[in-house]
């Protein structure tokens, strides 16, 4: 099931965004970001697992599993 990110994980992800000047909306569960050339959703789940689904925007999908939030971070980093 999905879960809530943390306060603490929002606000590293927000911060990374914000200073990449990317656009980005949120719910608890999820963040989807958005270039010109592609979208990406990361999710949370329970298990403190992170799923990333990138889509480029000839709608190629490629999917990433994170089992840390650090590795979220350094993906987002890296985009």
């Amino acid at each position: 099931r999905m879960d809530d990110f943390s306060t603490s994980e929002r606000k590293k992800m927000f911060d990374i965004l914000r200073k990449k000047g990317y656009d980005f909306s949120t719910n608890p569960e999820f963040i989807e970001i958005r270039k010109s050339y592609c979208e990406v959703e990361i999710v949370k789940f329970e298990d403190d697992w992170f799923t990333i689904i990138y889509i480029d925007k000839w709608g190629s999908h490629e999917y990433y599993i994170c089992d840390e939030f650090e590795e979220v971070e350094s993906y987002l980093n890296n985009l």
